[in-house]
């Protein structure tokens, strides 16, 4: 996927007004555009948020080179002769930065003196329209010997920059010839109109200058930025198997993905390549998802810490990242335990889990309970279906059991005590309790709320319920012996 960066002895090539020339680059120290290892990004670099990212040597005129020449044709280099040559390389740039000095690809070209070195100046420039430099920023001399090698020097000060601007190489000398490294861009593969060749009192563009090519010299900036890596997660409730997504906010993004200063940026511009400027680690084992925004959904319950990696910088890595906790909420599972040892009250345990709310149905036709752990007195022996529904977050579900009441007499007691009439009625209802006992009366609507109540007055009460819409309500008869619950119909 990426070429690797051989330089020891590579033919080159000198351009423009000069002559051919069979040189060899050595003693060079670049070091490999390797990428970065996530798995030891995970296991063993500690990120924090807000980053500050570089100085880093952004080589991208080098960097597209080796991967982006289809035909591997490698660098060249052009000779400067004599005072005021010098080459200029562009960058983009449309958020601030800073700029704290510049590197070079090149060397003294002169055979006869090998021990020369010459004092060399870099420029820190702005630029027009079409890249070409037009005032000077800031600028260092650095020394240069006769090896063909990576020269950097720093300025007195960084300089904020926040537009597009050039660095450059001159040679100030009359006597001396400075070499400067190119690579082998061409107006049809990789050039991007980013050089400009000044010679004495001419200017070329290098894609005017030689046709066809579009070559471009290895000068880079030192650049430093601040990156916070950020991101939103869509609205809860998360629930097992439902996809959740994940919005990257990471800022400066003119900068994290600007490719001159992107090594993955770079890759994924010039040879589409899945690698990418951001990936996702879950935080439930599931497999690195390559990506600027992500979706995913998680097997089970829990609270989970998806870590976004922000990935950056050119030659020199850097890594930030962002993580926040998710809480996946568990699926509601419905279940009840029921003791009938003081029947015809059974007690109900709820053992349901992940539930935020109940409701009981008696199966006796009495008002649902929305009580989590209810008891319950039956009004006849018989068997019933007792039906749990418990919802939560993310779901709604259901237990049932059936509940069997036989005590001796109950039935007999029920019937012969207590009696409504008429029923159905038009809105007057006349209750009687054959007993003694204190007694409460109340009615119920379909959804449970009560309605009417009243107590009993010498063993009956009138119940008025014509100001209540016709349907069919839940009577209650409270005593000390027992609970009965009846029907009863009103008409309109």
């Amino acid at each position: 996927m990426k070429k690797q960066l051989l330089l020891v002895s590579l033919g080159l090539m000198s351009f423009g007004m000069n002559a051919q020339s069979n040189l060899t680059i050595e003693n060079n120290t670049i070091k490999p555009f390797n990428g970065f290892n996530t798995n030891i990004i995970k296991k063993n670099v500690t990120t924090n948020r807000n980053a500050t990212c570089g100085p880093d040597t952004a080589l991208y005129s080098l960097a597209k080179e080796l991967n982006a020449d289809p035909t591997g044709n490698g660098l060249g280099l052009d000779i400067m002769i004599g005072p005021n040559r010098s080459w200029s390389q562009a960058y983009t740039l449309s958020t601030p930065a800073t700029i704290s000095g510049i590197t070079f690809y090149g060397g003294v070209y002169d055979r006869a003196n090998p021990a020369q070195t010459i004092n060399a100046k870099v420029y820190l420039y702005t630029v027009d329209a079409t890249f070409r430099p037009i005032a000077k920023i800031d600028s260092a001399i650095i020394q240069v010997t006769t090896a063909i090698d990576l020269y950097s020097v720093n300025f007195t000060n960084p300089v904020a920059i926040s537009s597009n601007y050039a660095v450059a190489v001159q040679n100030p000398v009359a006597t001396d010839t400075l070499a400067v490294v190119l690579n082998n861009a061409t107006t049809a593969t990789y050039g991007e109109t980013l050089g400009w060749r000044r010679f004495g009192s001419g200017v070329w563009n290098t894609a005017v200058a030689y046709a066809t090519q579009d070559l471009e010299a290895i000068i880079a900036p030192h650049i430093q930025f601040n990156v916070a890596t950020d991101y939103t997660v869509a609205s809860t409730p998360s629930c097992i198997g439902t996809t959740i997504n994940f919005t990257n906010t990471t800022t400066p993004t003119a900068l994290v993905e600007n490719r001159m200063y992107s090594y993955y940026s770079l890759l994924a511009h010039f040879n589409s390549v899945p690698d990418s400027t951001y990936f996702w680690d879950m935080d439930d084992a599931s497999a690195i998802i390559f990506s600027k925004n992500a979706s995913h959904s998680y097997a089970t319950s829990g609270t989970f810490n998806p870590t976004l990696y922000t990935l950056t910088g050119l030659y020199t890595s850097c890594v930030d990242t962002k993580a926040s906790a998710v809480v996946i909420d568990p699926n509601a599972v419905a279940s009840y335990t029921a003791d009938a040892t003081n029947a015809p009250t059974v007690a109900f345990t709820n053992t349901s889990t992940g539930g935020t709310s109940y409701s009981w149905d008696f199966g006796d036709g009495s008002p649902a309970d929305l009580t989590q752990n209810p008891s319950h007195t039956y009004s006849a022996n018989g068997t019933y279906t007792v039906v749990l529904t418990v919802t939560g977050p993310c779901n709604t579900v259901t237990s049932s059991q059936t509940v069997t009441i036989s005590v001796t007499g109950i039935d007999t007691y029920s019937q012969e005590s207590f009696s409504v009439y008429p029923n159905p009625s038009n809105g007057l209802f006349t209750v009687n309790m054959n007993t003694a006992a204190k007694t409460i009366v109340e009615v119920y609507n379909v959804i449970g709320e009560v309605v009417f109540s009243t107590q009993l007055a010498n063993n009956t009460a009138l119940v008025d319920l014509s100001n209540y819409s016709a349907g069919v309500y839940s009577m209650k008869v409270i005593s000390e012996n027992a609970t009965i619950v009846k029907q009863i119909v009103l008409t309109k």
